[in-house]
């Protein structure tokens, strides 16, 4: 059962490294946003099931899975915020990619 583990773990340190790669090869500051959310949701969740199959089921299995819930919460919060700074402050921002305008409320 270990050896899963172990390979998650190895695929979620790949996704990690992945992301890192794709981040100096983008040019534009959303597309290495998108590239670093993806690879971090990704290789964090493969890594701490990976810890939660090693651990077995204890009380530290709870502060994994607690920590892994509050970032699968606020990691998609901070990267839209972020992206809507870019969006509001960026006036280069149609030379990079598509923009589609909405109505103001």
């Amino acid at each position: 059962m270990n050896y899963i583990a172990y390979i998650l773990i190895g695929l979620g340190a790949i996704a990690y490294l992945l992301s890192i790669l794709g981040v100096f090869k983008m040019n534009y500051v959303l597309n290495r946003m998108h590239l670093s959310a993806i690879g971090d949701t990704i290789g964090m969740t493969l890594i701490f099931i990976g810890l939660i199959i090693i651990e077995g089921f204890n009380f530290n299995t709870l502060k994994i899975i607690t920590v892994l819930t509050f970032m699968m919460l606020t990691g998609p919060i901070s990267g839209h915020l972020i992206s809507k700074l870019v969006y509001i402050t960026d006036e280069n921002l149609k030379d990079h990619c598509e923009v589609i305008e909405t109505e103001k409320k």
